[in-house]
């Protein structure tokens, strides 16, 4: 399955959800899922993430407002190149995005 996972926290927060999909993504990849992972640049959990993804592509998005052209085309060209099946989402905003990008 191509899954992508949608994070749309601040550039300076790690929490629960940031860990769960640390935890997660590798574990999946290892199952043999096509995993990526969308984050903000220089955020935090990009940071800690990258250096340990285990097989998982990870994509740089500069996300803002909830109904964002730009990042909604972004992610809609990203779900038709990597053929992706399903999206986690966490926040309000993530599903908002994936939704419409979808």
């Amino acid at each position: 399955m191509n899954l992508l996972i949608l994070d749309s926290i601040d550039t300076k927060t790690f929490g629960g959800y940031q860990n769960w999909i640390c935890l997660i993504a590798p574990e999946l990849v290892s199952r043999g899922h096509k995993v990526i992972v969308v984050s903000r640049p220089k955020s935090e959990f990009f940071k800690r993430f990258s250096k340990q993804s285990g097989g998982v592509n990870i994509f740089e998005l500069p996300i803002s407002g909830d109904f964002n052209p730009f990042t909604i085309s972004k992610l809609a060209r990203l779900f038709k190149k990597e053929n992706i099946e399903s999206v986690i989402c966490d926040f309000n905003k993530d599903v908002r995005l994936g939704g419409l990008a979808a």
